[in-house]
């Protein structure tokens, strides 16, 4: 079982040979619902404005690590004893340049840090696909 599953990363008829530049897929869960859909993307040279735009905040994010679990670390939440997490959520996949990286909502437990979670922020603002949040 890899990273990706349960993701439709690459639905039919769409490759990552030129044609699609960047993809952004959403997977939200509650309970024992899962529903993933893409949610955004991008192809060169249609869209190489928008796609420029983009890649200022996509060279930042940690695509070399992966994974982004959004939301402040234990010290910066004060090192707190007890958490109060939520069972309900989501994650979203970026595929870009033929790599992924699965970023998962905050769910009050500790996270990768609040400057790496703006960042993630932005990007997501930049989409247009919600307004920015602070953690």
């Amino acid at each position: 079982h890899g990273p990706l599953e349960g993701f439709p990363v690459m639905p039919a008829g769409v490759h990552l040979d030129g044609s699609c530049d960047l993809q952004v897929w959403r997977r939200t869960f509650s309970g024992d619902a899962v529903d993933s859909s893409a949610i955004f993307e991008l192809r060169t040279p249609a869209d190489a404005q928008q796609l420029s735009l983009l890649e200022a905040l996509l060279k930042q994010l940690p695509f070399a690590d992966g994974s982004l679990k959004l939301g402040p670390t234990w010290q910066e939440m004060g090192k707190q004893e007890t958490f109060v997490s939520d069972c309900s959520g989501g994650s979203t996949v970026v595929v870009w340049k033929g790599r992924a990286l699965i970023v998962q909502d905050a769910d009050g437990m500790p996270g990768d840090g609040k400057t790496i979670s703006d960042l993630w922020l932005q990007f997501e603002q930049a989409m247009g696909q919600r307004d920015l949040r602070s953690f």
